[in-house]
């Protein structure tokens, strides 16, 4: 907003559903003055005075009673639904023409709260046109397309009346009293012709410009007379005339003195080729100071140059040209001794010419030195494994005339002998006729490559995660062992129960400890000669050369004892172990690996299930001891859990099975920090994310064990909701199983009565009655229900 008299939006304001009516404006001092119409103020609209804390200091103007929803503004933005404008009314407070831009209100459930709005005068309209029509002697308007209604003008006629009994009335472009503009509208309106019209004996240029928007059709007239524009336009045509015959009388003048001027230059031009065509290479055209005949010109000076040179200059030539031959030599030498790797050249006999800084440093040699000693005292090469010298490059190179390159583990010994892992080729030096005039090496240190090569061949053949060997190793070596030698060869076969279990319930991050673990368990527990490995996911396997049925299962009782004594968190370490001996040089070694796959199901079966058992008793055992309260909060969730169901008429059977389900609600809260659980002030985002995750671990955890898959679903959806707000899939009503219904009211109770770390205990009647508050948006009604029924009866 800007002044009271100059004001671009007048005023902004809220209308209620209700019908209270808020806003702002500034009066005719600048200052800010504030709107309230509600109850407190009978329904009259009265303006406050503000002070510099925008604390209200005084009424200031009652503008009389006011019912915003009566507003045209107010019904056209809830019809339209979106941004609008109203149509043109008289402000109720000021004298003036007003149109409103309004948007509906709505609240969080997508019902009319009241409109926003804001109101502007129109009467600042007509000084602007008023002004820009004096300078350019236009005639300017703006109306209402349908109606014909004036916006604005640029004539000084107010843009309404009011009538004899003080009636409020807007005047349309006829009321302006100027026949020109009204002409122009009705004909635009009719037939649309209006750019050129003759009114009054003159005619009028005329544009209209279409201003549209939602709520709004307007056209702005615009219109000057033709008279104004043709008399200025003839005076400069007459002027224009005589500008052009002065002009045309110079450039005859100019061009007949031209011509004669530009045929000088070229008939020298033709002079001075006559004589280089005789032979006289140093006839030269003068310079021109026109652009063509200069060019040529100059033409003609190079071509009589070029000869010169090439007849009177060759010494010359030859001269650079061999400076650039030696430049190119040494470009070429400067490159060679520089290179990365190290680069030796010899001569015909094999003695050595050159030497670059990388040769010079891994030989321990530098150039002064070895120049002219034959190349095998400098290079010095042995065979890393079997300490044999080998052949010297530089005399194959010059037998065969070919390229040579160093076989694999070849060392070279330096001068001080430090031994240098080394790759390198040997190639012949040739002139033009093709003969061998020398040989170049070119080597480089071999180390660094050397080290990642035996690193990958490490990994080849051993698993990553472990250390111990991989499938690929173990299969070679039992193909190795299988030798009359190594009789009797057991094979262990060795699988981790309840890796899958571990991984889902508590992270791949704690099932891969629990293979280190067990892979160190391992090779702790087997001997020297024995071979561990890693076959692949939660199986081990382990070769036992020269081994009897005796003493493999001696071993096998170490690594059960071993396994039974290890712990890892919440984690039990269990392995089901089976093995077979080959005690006869004719028996198949694949049949042997089978019947220990065999022996070692066996084993799972008898302690598989056992260990996930365990497991599952050793979580909540972990659980209990981790977080406060948690033992007493299950136990009382299983209680109403169970007295839910029996009010509800469930089957014994069904009735233990929710019972049970309900200790093992927050199972899967074995994953979730003990800071988190037990913190006193309120979670984080982050934090309440990770609280989300505990019914997909109790899912994972449950599912993994046979006898308690059946509790799984009904723990992974005791958070979601009656109204589908829930977690962790946004199940609604029937879509949620009963027992998960159950188990969510049984919580929440237990949750509002009990001492927690971040709220104090309801009591009951406060308990249930949030229970009844929530009953069909969190909770089941039903099961609600039957739960306060069966609480009151206590």
């Amino acid at each position: 907003m800007k002044t009271h008299n100059d004001e671009e939006v007048y005023s902004f304001s809220f209308g209620t559903n209700s019908g209270e009516y808020y806003g702002a404006r500034k009066n005719q001092l600048n200052e800010i003055e504030v709107m309230i119409n509600n109850s407190e103020t009978n329904g009259e609209s009265w303006y406050y005075s503000i002070d510099e804390q925008h604390q209200l200091v005084g009424r200031a103007v009652n503008a009389g009673s006011f019912d915003p929803r009566t507003r045209d503004w107010f019904k056209a933005a809830i019809k339209s639904k979106d941004v609008v404008f109203s149509p043109v009314y008289k402000h109720f407070v000021m004298d003036d023409l007003t149109v409103s831009a309004a948007v509906p209100v709505l609240n969080d459930s997508g019902e009319l709260y009241g409109v926003l709005s804001a109101h502007m005068t129109l009467n600042r309209i007509n000084k602007n046109l008023e002004e820009v029509s004096r300078d350019n002697k236009a005639l300017i308007a703006i109306v209402e397309k349908d109606t014909g209604h004036v916006i604005a003008n640029s004539i000084g006629v107010d843009n309404f009346i009011e009538n004899s009994d003080g009636v409020f009335e807007r005047i349309t472009v006829e009321d302006l009293g100027d026949e020109v503009l009204s002409k122009i509208y009705n004909s635009y309106i009719g037939t649309g012709e209006y750019e050129k019209l003759d009114i009054e004996g003159d005619t009028y240029q005329s544009r209209i410009s279409p201003y549209q928007a939602n709520g709004i059709d307007w056209l702005v007239i615009s219109t000057v007379p033709l008279s104004l524009i043709t008399n200025d336009l003839f005076l400069g045509m007459q002027k224009a005339l005589a500008y052009a015959l002065a002009i045309s009388s110079v450039l005859f003048l100019i061009f007949v003195f031209g011509v004669k001027r530009l045929l000088s230059p070229v008939d020298e031009l033709v002079r001075v080729n006559e004589r280089l065509i005789k032979g006289d290479l140093t006839a030269r055209a003068n310079p021109s100071k026109y652009i063509e005949v200069g060019r040529l010109a100059e033409s003609f000076n190079e071509t009589a140059d070029t000869l010169y040179r090439l007849i009177y200059n060759l010494e010359s030539e030859v001269k650079v040209q061999t400076y650039e031959l030696f430049d190119e030599k040494e470009r070429f030498r400067t490159t060679l001794l520089s290179v990365g790797d190290g680069v030796i050249a010899t001569d015909k006999k094999g003695l050595i010419t050159v030497m670059n800084p990388i040769a010079e440093n891994l030989t321990g040699w530098s150039l002064s030195e070895a120049k002219g000693k034959n190349f095998v005292d400098v290079f010095r090469i042995i065979n890393e494994q079997t300490r044999e010298i080998c052949e010297d490059p530089v005399r194959k190179v010059l037998d065969t005339g070919g390229i040579v390159e160093l076989a694999n583990h070849t060392v070279l010994i330096s001068k001080n002998g430090q031994e240098i892992p080394i790759e390198d080729s040997a190639g012949p030096i040739k002139d033009q006729s093709g003969k061998t005039t020398g040989v170049v090496i070119v080597f480089r240190d071999f180390s660094d490559k050397k080290e990642k090569l035996e690193e990958i061949e490490y990994l080849s053949f051993h698993d990553h995660l472990t250390g111990l060997y991989n499938r690929r190793y173990m299969e070679d070596t039992i193909a190795r062992l299988d030798k009359e030698r190594n009789l009797p060869l057991s094979i262990m076969v060795i699988d981790v129960n309840g890796l899958k279990l571990t991984n889902d319930a508590f992270g791949h991050k704690m099932g891969d400890e629990l293979l280190v673990q067990v892979s160190n368990l391992l090779k702790e527990k087997c001997r020297s000669v024995d071979i561990v490995g890693r076959m692949g996911g939660d199986e081990f396997c382990v070769l036992l050369p020269g081994t009897s049925v005796e003493e493999a299962e001696q071993i096998k009782k170490r690594i059960l004892r071993s396994a039974s004594n290890t712990k890892i968190d919440s984690i039990v370490v269990s392995l089901a172990v089976g093995f077979a001996v080959k005690e006869d040089k004719d028996q198949d070694i694949k049949a042997v690996m089978t019947i220990a796959d065999n022996n070692m199901y066996k084993d799972k079966l008898k302690h598989g299930k056992v260990m996930r058992n365990r497991t599952i008793e050793t979580v909540l055992k972990n659980i209990n001891h981790k977080y406060d309260q948690e033992q007493i909060h299950t136990e009382r969730v299983s209680q109403y859990c169970e007295e839910i169901a029996k009010a509800m008429g469930f089957e014994e059977n069904k009735i233990q099975e929710i019972k049970t389900a309900g200790i093992l609600h927050d199972i899967g809260k074995i994953m979730v920090p003990p800071e988190i659980l037990n913190k006193p002030s309120k979670l984080t985002d982050e934090e309440f994310e990770i609280i989300k995750r505990h019914p997909e671990t109790s899912y994972q955890i449950l599912k993994s064990v046979d006898e308690y898959s059946v509790f799984a679903e009904d723990v992974l959806y005791h958070h979601e909701r009656h109204d589908g707000k829930g977690y962790p899939e946004g199940l609604v009503a029937d879509e949620i199983p009963v027992n998960s219904k159950i188990i969510a009211v049984a919580d929440a109770y237990e949750a509002m009565t009990a001492k927690r770390p971040y709220q104090n205990p309801k009591s009951k009647d406060e308990a249930l009655e949030e229970l009844v508050r929530c009953s069909g948006t969190q909770f089941d009604p039903k099961i609600v229900d039957v739960f306060v029924n069966i609480m009151k009866k206590d």
